[in-house]
């Protein structure tokens, strides 16, 4: 059985950029560009035996600091009958990537192409926030930071004033155990509006973390 080496993970990078010629590898081995205030891409996520890789579309927002890239809106690569996430085994990739290439990129909720919406990345945001079973009510308030963030980048200060006060009222209901790891939602509420204050201190952070995060030339689009 084949085993994910140096090169292997190299050559797989390379045969999936050719695919999504719009992203760029880093040095982690996977996919991204950059969208504004967003990093958009495919993780290609090797298990832990070494013998498979799991592709999995994600976006990190950049609006705000962090040490790491994260998996936000995570989108595995799922099978067409069943919808189950589907790995490739490293001796299989050959045969496989391009058909998984063509399947991911058919079910992944943005585009890896040209210009964002800001409208349809939020509409992302919202439809992993309704998916059920996902644990989603306790990480509301990081994926309401990202939009809130997201749309003040953008402009739409107004966007981003009414989802504060959305998510207020959706976090303000947590478990108390919960509002205590980040000091509460009315903390978190003041934070929010704080954290808009100056969309240009805001864009300024966005390209710090860019070049903290991904020091790589990679490519670009607009968020419209």
């Amino acid at each position: 059985m084949k085993t994910m080496t140096r090169s292997r993970r190299a050559k797989i990078a390379s045969d999936w950029q050719r695919e999504f010629p719009e992203l760029g590898i880093v040095a982690s081995g996977d996919l991204f560009r950059r969208v504004g205030p967003i990093l958009e891409g495919i993780t290609l996520n090797p298990g832990a035996n070494g013998t498979i890789y799991e592709p999995i579309f994600h976006v990190h927002c950049l609006a705000r600091q962090f040490p790491a890239i994260t998996l936000t809106l995570p989108h595995p690569l799922l099978t067409t009958r069943t919808r189950a996430p589907q790995s490739i085994t490293v001796l299989h990739h050959e045969a496989r990537y391009l058909e998984a290439a063509s399947r991911l990129r058919s079910q992944v909720p943005l585009s890896l192409t040209g210009n964002l919406k800001l409208s349809d990345v939020i509409a992302a945001y919202r439809a992993y926030f309704a998916q059920p079973g996902l644990g989603y009510l306790h990480s509301a308030n990081l994926l309401f930071d990202d939009m809130i963030r997201i749309c003040a980048y953008a402009g739409d200060l107004q966007q981003a004033q009414a989802l504060i006060v959305e998510g207020f009222e959706i976090i303000r209901q947590f478990p108390p155990e919960v509002l205590e790891c980040f000091g509460g939602a009315e903390q978190w509420r003041k934070k929010a509006i704080a954290d808009i204050a100056s969309v240009d201190q805001l864009r300024a952070l966005a390209d710090a973390q860019a070049r903290l995060l991904v020091p790589e030339p990679i490519p670009s689009a607009e968020l419209v």
